[in-house]
């Protein structure tokens, strides 16, 4: 089991990454890039994670229910 656990307290965390709505931190960065979407643990909200620019942005459309 313990090849699936990883000590966070080891890595070098990049940044956090705040959410566009509620301003909380949505996200941690430990040398991600590229985009991810998710939902904001605060306000509940589905953000678009930019890794690169560090950056979450609101989401706007109809594909928002689907997840």
């Amino acid at each position: 089991m313990t090849d699936y656990m990883v000590d966070l307290n080891a890595l070098d965390k990049d940044g956090e990454v705040e959410c566009p709505y509620c301003m909380k931190i949505v996200s941690f960065s430990y040398g991600a890039s590229g985009k991810q979407s998710c939902q904001c643990g605060n306000c509940h909200r589905f953000v678009l994670i930019d890794y690169d620019k560090m950056k979450a942005l609101e989401l706007l459309g109809k594909h928002i229910g689907m997840f």
